[in-house]
């Protein structure tokens, strides 16, 4: 697990301290900054002790001008993990690939999963994946491996505290279809693999008067099933002491599936898989906030920032989630959007 991350003269942040926990939630405005954070860490994953790989398998940050704060007094970019510090100096603005000056490898960046929010839409098949990453099969950030997980780890036992409480049983498989139906009501997926063509494929079908209809590829079913999918794999099938980075995993849901989604992910944090997620939903908060008010996760255990742009660069506060999944301060654009539209709509009406 990853408690503390600092950074110094990292793209937007000439400076940044931020305190972690099982679960870490970054929300705020756009290009303020939530991104930069997982790009520290996902540089650093990607790396090794001898070179600083900018452009990588989980992120492409360009040249080490792109890299550096651009009011920064010094040529010295650094990223550290608890005690783990990676620096480097920027002398040679254009390189894209360089010796660090220190490098220490924070040992959980080895068990990292990441999902960005670019994942693959509908397809007819699915590439199955060329290699391992050591013994870990990764979903690819952006899932494309997901439907061949789903197939070969099929009856993999979840984590008890991520399980659906109506799945039909323990199994990947059966609590990705539970918390699946939270999306698309009494889907069930089937995937099919040929190895010889290296292609995977996923079929959808869903109750009917009569039984249940045919599968459907996932071209003929929407964007919601197959977007959620990987963020559904990933979590279900990670491990205690996995970390997991998730970006917009409400993107493409209804507001209902959004906030059962983040019940899902608190679930899975409480097994002891590290969740740090980037957010723009008030839905998906709202879930996180529920499962503090139900007691089922402590404010302890969680971790929420809020980004916005000041004059002066980036502005980061931390606002605190009380026992009754309130927030307290609440800052001003923090989801609030709904209320800002409902007072302008009242006064419209008043006109």
């Amino acid at each position: 697990m990853i408690s503390h991350i600092r950074l110094k003269n990292f793209k937007c942040f000439e400076e940044l301290d931020l305190e972690l926990s099982n679960l870490s939630l970054l929300a705020g405005m756009n290009s303020a900054g939530k991104s930069t954070v997982f790009q520290s860490i996902l540089l650093l994953a990607q790396s090794e002790s001898d070179a600083l790989v900018l452009n990588g398998s989980y992120t492409e940050l360009g040249a080490l001008r792109d890299v550096l704060t651009e009011w920064s007094e010094t040529d010295t970019v650094s990223i550290t993990l608890d005690n783990f510090e990676c620096s480097i100096g920027a002398q040679h603005l254009e390189a894209t690939e360089t010796s660090w000056t220190t490098y220490e490898r924070h040992p959980s960046l080895d068990t990292l999963t990441y999902v960005n929010c670019e994942r693959v839409g509908p397809r007819s098949f699915f590439p199955m994946p060329s290699r391992r990453t050591g013994s870990r099969e990764l979903v690819d950030k952006a899932g494309l491996h997901a439907v061949h997980i789903l197939n070969s780890r099929s009856e993999t036992k979840v984590l008890q505290a991520a399980q659906h409480p109506d799945g039909k049983g323990e199994s990947l498989r059966s609590q990705v279809e539970a918390w699946m139906s939270e999306i698309s009501p009494g889907a069930k997926l089937s995937t099919r693999v040929h190895s010889d063509m290296d292609i995977a494929q996923l079929g959808v079908s869903f109750p009917a008067p009569d039984g249940r209809t045919r599968d459907f590829r996932s071209i003929n079913v929407g964007f919601g099933v197959t977007y959620a999918l990987p963020v559904l794999v990933s979590a279900l099938s990670s491990s205690p002491g996995d970390i997991l980075l998730l970006e917009n995993p409400e993107a493409h849901l209804h507001p209902r599936g959004q906030r059962k989604l983040a019940e899902m992910l608190v679930g899975v944090a409480l097994a002891g898989v590290q969740v740090f997620v980037e957010t723009h939903s008030d839905h998906f908060l709202n879930g996180v906030r529920l499962a503090v008010a139900k007691r089922v996760i402590l404010p302890k255990d969680i971790t929420l920032y809020f980004f916005s742009s000041g004059p002066h660069g980036s502005i980061v506060t931390q606002p605190r989630m009380l026992p009754d999944g309130g927030i307290d301060p609440w800052p001003s654009g923090f989801f609030d959007e709904w209320e800002v539209a409902l007072d302008e709509l009242i006064g419209t009406s008043q006109e």
